[in-house]
């Protein structure tokens, strides 16, 4: 069985040697880029201690130097299947299908449900044309497994949303945004009859992706995560670790759409995914790092209220010396 590497969407998955950096994902590539002498990877690393620390990027830099090193997670788990994941966080329990229950704000989704599908399906009559990437493919040869037949509606994209076309979802938008989900991207995903998704692995076990089902055709409609596999069912949810090798069937006369969510795992504490999303940023755009690296100096400031207090010092020690 042939298994294809797709990139994540977003954080996408960085290709980092040493003193370079290109990035991979539904968009274009970046431009292979060197930052200085010491690299940008290097340079990412000393942004990410100076800015949260060692003792809490333990974690994240390890995960990091196992990309720059090109070192790919691989374990077969007993009952669960293949994990395949270049960026891979350790610690992170490895489940093919999350239970919905364990993440309330998915819970409360479910509520919306119907909705977002009434507010979608009135949209498809709509001319939509003048959005921003309404039904594109993926667009990088790292993306081969999805096919032709598989195309998105964006929403929101590395935790920025899309203005253009979040005009045309109000109520879906005002209802992600209310319920303080976690996500890093939003869009509605749809797979033509009779076409499927060939087996893959998004290549990063510290994003979860989670599918709320809007139209559901009969018949076999259904995506296989290692060894374990699920059917679509509207109004219903479905939370999966991608770092898995998956894939999807619809073996029906109708399309099937689904609204993507994408989020940090829960298994990662604040400051490793605000760490996570500073490195991606920073390999993203480089002028990140720069910006950082440019802020305001670290040394630490004498007050007025110091310098004050130092020069009454000096004044009375003068005139103790007269």
């Amino acid at each position: 069985m042939a298994v294809h590497k797709v990139a994540p969407v977003s954080p996408r998955t960085a290709h980092v040697s040493r003193n370079s950096v290109s990035m991979p994902g539904r968009r274009s590539c970046a431009p292979r880029c060197t930052y200085g002498q010491m690299g940008l990877g290097d340079a990412v690393e000393e942004a990410v201690l100076a800015k949260f620390g060692e003792e809490k990027t333990k974690r994240v830099l390890k995960s990091f130097r196992r990309i720059r090193e090109g070192d790919e997670f691989m374990q077969m788990h007993d009952g669960k299947g293949m994990q395949q994941a270049n960026s891979y966080i350790e610690g992170l329990e490895p489940i093919p299908f999350h239970k919905v229950e364990d993440h309330p704000w998915m819970v409360e989704l479910e509520k919306h449900a119907e909705t977002i599908q009434k507010e979608f399906l009135i949209s498809q009559a709509r001319d939509l044309s003048q959005g921003n990437r309404i039904w594109e493919m993926a667009l990088t040869k790292e993306a081969l497994a999805y096919g032709p037949d598989w195309r998105t509606l964006v929403l929101q994209d590395r935790g920025r949303w899309e203005e253009t076309n979040t005009k045309f979802f109000p109520k879906t938008t005002k209802i992600i945004k209310s319920l303080n989900a976690p996500t890093s991207e939003v869009f509605f995903a749809k797979q033509a009859p009779h076409t499927g998704i060939a087996p893959h692995t998004d290549c990063t076990n510290f994003v979860l992706t989670a599918h709320l089902a809007l139209v559901v055709p009969a018949g076999e409609c259904v995506m296989k995560v290692g060894d374990q596999e699920q059917s679509w069912v509207e109004g219903k949810g479905m939370i999966m670790d991608t770092s898995f090798i998956h894939s999807t069937r619809n073996n029906t006369d109708g399309t099937r759409y689904v609204l993507i969510t994408r989020f940090w795992h829960p298994g990662l504490d604040r400051v490793e995914r605000r760490a996570l999303q500073f490195i991606f940023d920073c390999l993203d755009d480089p002028s990140t790092l720069e910006r950082q690296t440019a802020g305001p100096s670290t040394t630490p400031q004498r007050s007025k209220k110091t310098s004050k207090s130092k020069a009454r010092k000096n004044k009375s020690g003068a005139r103790r010396k007269r």
